[in-house]
């Protein structure tokens, strides 16, 4: 499978490119300078801005997929949602329908379950910071109105240190939308993680870069819930 990774130099997108081309995947990054791509024969490098149709159409050339690990860009607050809504046009465009992305978990969704902790953790964020939550918020919006498949990982917190597997998935039903793929991610988080999809059905996928067979697929409920 050729990837399209949106955020490949950050330090997640970093080690989601290399963990891609260990499992023998093709890999398109994009960067904003090239020298931070320098001695990378083994991806296609992209060099332009996240927010221009032209960058990211040249981006999805031959790919199935799209993973963005881009996180906040200074005062940027309409980066996700500008991001989002142009990516979703490239998608359609260049016919691919599969997106997975890294949000945020203060972000709510319809049909969340959330304990005291996450609540309060939620009206902190939008309290606190008001432009980025309205950012997340608009990227999801973006993302349940299209026709593709996505999923969006609403993580608590990304820290270093070892490799820790789970899945959890909290489908967002999108009528008309494409059977979608849910996230099984293997990383390092401080608590249990959300995700939003965009229908009820999906499939696991290790590190997003592993699509099992149908064997292992698996029915989940249509609403949010919490990885027990």
């Amino acid at each position: 499978m050729r990837i399209a990774v949106l955020g490949a130099t950050g330090r997640t997108g970093a080690l989601l490119v290399d963990s891609a081309l260990r499992r023998g995947h093709s890999v398109n990054a994009l960067a904003r300078d090239r020298a931070q791509l320098t001695g990378r024969p083994d991806i296609r490098a992209v060099i332009g801005d996240a927010r221009a149709r032209e960058t990211l159409t040249e981006l999805l050339q031959g790919a199935q997929a799209v993973i963005s690990t881009l996180g906040p860009r200074g005062r940027d607050h309409t980066l996700q949602t500008t991001v989002a809504t142009t990516l979703v046009d490239a998608m359609t465009e260049s016919g691919v329908h599969r997106f997975i992305g890294v949000s945020v978990a203060g972000l709510d969704v319809p049909g969340d379950h959330k304990g005291n902790r996450d609540k309060v953790i939620g009206a902190l964020v939008r309290t606190l910071a008001r432009g980025a939550a309205r950012d997340r918020a608009g990227e999801f919006t973006a993302w349940q109105n299209s026709d593709r498949a996505w999923t969006l990982v609403r993580v608590p917190r990304l820290v270093d240190g070892p490799t820790t597997q789970g899945s959890t998935s909290t489908p967002t039903p999108h009528r008309g939308a494409p059977p979608c793929t849910a996230l099984h991610w293997r990383t390092s988080w401080s608590t249990s993680p959300w995700t939003a999809d965009s229908t009820p059905k999906h499939r696991s996928l290790e590190t997003a870069t592993h699509e099992p067979d149908d064997a292992q697929s698996a029915e989940v409920g249509s609403r949010c819930r919490r990885r027990e």
